[in-house]
Parts: structure tokens; sequence; C-alpha cells
């Protein structure tokens, strides 16, 4: 049987009044996942590692017990990074019902349906990748159990879960990606009393209105330079949430470090695919060292001396381990974009400090780097707020053979979204000239075009000049 004092350890809502600690961020994807339980189908949470999983499991089973009054003996939280829970539940694959019925104090099967299809068992289960043969049985309980037991999984390893889930919950499960803190969070945590609408959002759906961004810009503008700060602590640090919230910078980097030897120790090194770490490892230290470049696979199988294929299976891996992230070149026939080169970014630029020993906005910017950083950076924040974006968009980039390039594409529909980034707080007529060569060329679906620097909102009939923190 389970060890009862570990088990009340992480689940101590089972012994007596339990909250979650109030100091801690919210995550914007709190409240699709709450309202997804109320749905047929396995939850999986998925993301890159370190990125907040766990605690975001045990924020959900706070919502649930303090705002949906679920009793806490229905909450139930394992995780099978414990050895020993693992050996047990191979040993008997039934241990997991016996649990529930054991603390909840009656079979699952007598369990009366909620009338609003609100399953009112949930189930949390943290690195699940640890223990995949498991998912059959997750898969039997679900398909037995459906109207009295809610899964919620999480992993780290795309690899692994993804291709399980894939295939043993066919049907059955939604998937979640939960990113780094966004830079709206941060801001939502820091000043609770600011509300920060998406302007790409508003565009997106029609319903951009200037007057209402200039209002909140005038309400920024007592703490705009406090903003700026929180920016340039962003490009050294990152958002993964440990090196954000660490109290120094030097312990901001201790934290990247053991977070890319975990990453090349835990999760790299068990993947059979990778045939040499010390290659592999070689490709990472470059990749991370390329952020907004194109990816020119034959520079980097002859920097480091393997072959092309191998360069691209280890770029796959990286992908899949949502280490970086290409981003394709737009043009207007869908099927040239799987011919033209793509750029790369990182899902976190701490990383980038790391690999490249530049901690400060000082070194980055007389280093040339601080660009192609805030880049970055901007393309992450798109990224999470377009990953769940209705209506449905893309992000690209846009280069001509001439060499005008356009840094950032969003597509929506027939709707298209030029966007050039500049760390600065001014701009010139030069950093508009290829948003203006773009629209030259699509000008039948382009309406506004939008400039991310570091100074105030500024709207006219073209352009929207814009603060990354109002994107």
């Amino acid at each position: 049987m389970i060890n009862e004092q570990l088990f009340f350890v992480l689940n101590p809502w089972q012994v007596g009044d339990w909250s979650a600690d109030q100091r801690l961020i919210h995550r914007f994807i709190q409240s699709r996942l709450i309202g997804q339980l109320n749905n047929p189908y396995i939850q999986i949470l998925t993301g890159a590692r370190r990125t907040g999983k766990t605690t975001l499991m045990w924020q959900c089973i706070d919502h649930l017990l303090h705002h949906q009054n679920i009793p806490s003996k229905n909450i139930f939280y394992l995780n099978f990074d414990d050895i020993e829970l693992r050996s047990q539940l191979k040993s008997n694959p039934h241990l997991l019902l016996e649990i529930i019925e054991l603390f909840s104090g009656k079979p699952i099967a007598d369990n009366p349906r909620p009338i609003y299809l609100f399953l009112d068992e949930v189930l949390f289960l943290d690195e699940v990748q640890k223990y995949p043969e498991y998912f059959d049985q997750i898969k039997l309980y679900h398909d037995t159990y459906r109207s009295k037991l809610q899964f919620m999984l999480s992993g780290s390893a795309a690899l692994e879960i993804s291709s399980q889930t894939a295939e043993t919950f066919a049907g059955r499960a939604q998937q979640n990606y939960l990113f780094p803190f966004s830079l709206k969070e941060i801001i939502g945590h820091n000043y609770p009393y600011i509300n920060l609408p998406s302007l790409v959002n508003e565009l997106l759906n029609h319903r951009f209105q200037p007057d209402y961004f200039r209002e909140i810009n005038v309400d920024l503008l007592p703490i705009h330079q406090q903003l700026a700060a929180l920016i340039q602590k962003i490009l050294v640090c990152g958002l993964l949430p440990e090196p954000f919230l660490a109290s120094t910078p030097q312990e901001a980097l201790e934290y990247l470090r053991q977070y890319r030897l975990t990453y090349l120790e835990r999760d790299i090194r068990s993947l059979a695919q990778v045939g040499n770490l010390e290659d592999f490892t070689r490709l990472l230290n470059l990749t991370l060292l390329q952020i907004g470049n194109l990816l020119v696979k034959s520079r980097f199988a002859s920097d480091i001396g393997i072959a092309q294929n191998t360069v691209a299976k280890y770029l796959s891996i990286l992908e899949q381990t949502f280490v970086l992230q290409q981003v394709q070149p737009y043009t207007p026939h869908i099927r040239r974009r799987l011919v033209k080169t793509p750029k790369i970014y990182l899902f976190d630029v701490g990383l980038f400090s790391l690999a490249s020993g530049l901690t400060s906005t000082t070194v980055l910017e007389t280093s040339g780097k601080l660009g192609p950083v805030f880049e970055n950076l901007c393309f992450n924040e798109f990224n999470k707020m377009l990953s769940n974006a209705i209506p449905p968009a893309n992000i690209y980039f846009w280069r001509t053979a001439g060499g005008a390039e356009v840094d950032f594409v969003i597509e929506s529909g027939n709707q298209l979204i030029p966007v050039e980034v500049k760390f600065s707080n001014t701009y010139g007529g030069s950093d508009l000239k290829n948003l203006l060569k773009f629209k030259q060329d699509y000008r039948r679906r382009v309406n506004k075009m939008i400039l991310i620097y570091n100074g105030p909102l500024k709207v006219d009939e073209d352009f929207i000049f814009v603060p990354l923190w109002l994107i």
C-alpha cells in the first residue's frame, strides 16, 4: 500500500485546511484548465522543464477547493517521480483505485454523477513520462469511469509523452502547453490594479480602439521606468520561474546553469536518438548563440564536423524538448514556405545569457546582441499570446532576395500584421521602410503596421508604435 505519510505530505488538504501560497504568480492558462476539467477528456499539461507545471497543478487544486467547493476527499495528487510509487503500481496496477476508494471513503461506482457534468473525482498525476506503460491503465480507468474520474497528466519530456498520448489517448485527451512566465503575467502580479489587454488580439478581432489604448498608456506612464527595468531584467535572466524569481543575478545564472545540466543529463542522455552526447552538446551550444538567425544546417554540420542529417535529427530533438522553435518565412504560396530557410528562436532568452556569458544589458548592447535577444523575447511573447488565439493566428518572418526583412508577420485569416522590433526609446524613417515595402506587396491584407520599441504608445493612420507590455 502507498506510504501514507508521504501521501498526506503531497495531499495536505486531505487532513486539514490548506491553501496554495497566495503569493504565487497567477498563470493565465489556469482558467482554461479549470474549465476543461468539466469536459469528458483527459487533460494533458506539457511544457519545457521547470516552467511551473507542478505549481500550476497545486494552484488548480486550490481553485477547486476554495472557489468550486469540491470536497477535499475528492482530490488526489500523486507524483510519478516517486520510484516507490512506480514500483508499487507495477506490482499492483489497481493501486490508484484502491487509494481513491480508501481516502474518499466509498467505491468509485457509488459516486453520484453531478448535475452539470462536472466530474467530482479529480486525479492529478505529475511526471507521468516516468512510467509510460501506465498510460494503458489510465485509458482503461477513463473509459470505465468517465463520469466519475477526471485526469490531469503533466510531463516534461515531449518525445515520450507526445508519442505515448497520441497513440494511447487518441480521441480522449486535450493537450495544453505551459510556457515560462509571460510579461503580462508578471505585470498583472506586480500591479494587480492594472488591466493590460492585448493590442494584437484586439487587431485580430477587428475591435482595436486607439483611444482606449491611449488611456491605458496614460495610466502606465507613472510606472513606465519600472516596466522598462523589468524588460531589461528579463533580457538577462529570462522568464523561467526560478531564475526570474531569484534574489540576485548570480543566483539566477546558477539556476540557468543547473537547468542546462539537468536538461542534458535527465532529458537528453536518456534518449536513444542521441548517438553522441558530445556532438549534441556542441550543437546545443551553437544553437543557443544563433537566436534570430537563419537556420543553415550545412553551416552547423561544417562547424561541428557531423552529417547534415544528424544535424536535422538533433535539431528535431531540440524542438520536441521545447528548447527552440523554427519560424518559417512568409510567402503567399504555402508550399514555398517549406523550402525557404527558417529562423530559430529559444523558448527562453535566459539560456542565451548563460551560453554567451553576456549577463547584463550593457554587455549585450556593446556586443551587438541586445537587438536579437529583444527580438527573441518579442517572439516568445507573441508565441504565448497566439498559442490559443481566437481566431487562430500564425507567426512568420518576411525576407526578400534583395535583403528587405520584416521581423514578424502575424497571419489570421485574410489579415496580415507586419511587426518590426527595435530596442530603443526612439525610431526614425529607416525603421519603417521595410514595413512599407511589405505593405506595398500585400496592401489588400494589411491594415495596421506595428513597431515595438521602448517608448510610449503612438497611433497614426498606418502605424502603431508600442512598448512590448501592450502587445
